[in-house]
């Protein structure tokens, strides 16, 4: 499977029916993958949020009554990022779906 990490989880769950797998998927794609890099621990780790890890984020739309990791899987409009500390709004202030980037 190449692509994205959140591609392949959702690829991963359409192909099979176990329940709360989402998390999984979503924990594999984030901290796996830094784990996999050799740089889920010590001083510039990613993977996660907390004190000493990197802050580049997403902020994505995943309200509506759905788990938030089963929505992150969807898709949901990113709401803007933070990169380095600077906040990005989405364009015109409002939500809009982005295309990951492998």
């Amino acid at each position: 499977m190449g692509g994205p990490p959140l591609a392949a989880a959702r690829a991963v769950r359409q192909a099979t029916r176990l329940t709360r797998l989402e998390r999984v998927l979503v924990e594999a794609a984030t901290l796996g993958g830094a784990r996999a890099l050799g740089r889920a621990a010590g001083p510039g780790r990613i993977g996660t949020l907390g004190p000493g890890s990197r802050a580049d984020l997403a902020v994505f739309d995943t309200r509506g009554g759905r788990h938030p990791y089963a929505a992150l899987l969807d898709q949901p409009p990113v709401l803007g990022t933070v990169i380095g500390g600077a906040l990005t709004p989405a364009p015109s202030g409002g939500a809009e779906r982005r295309e990951e980037v492998g």
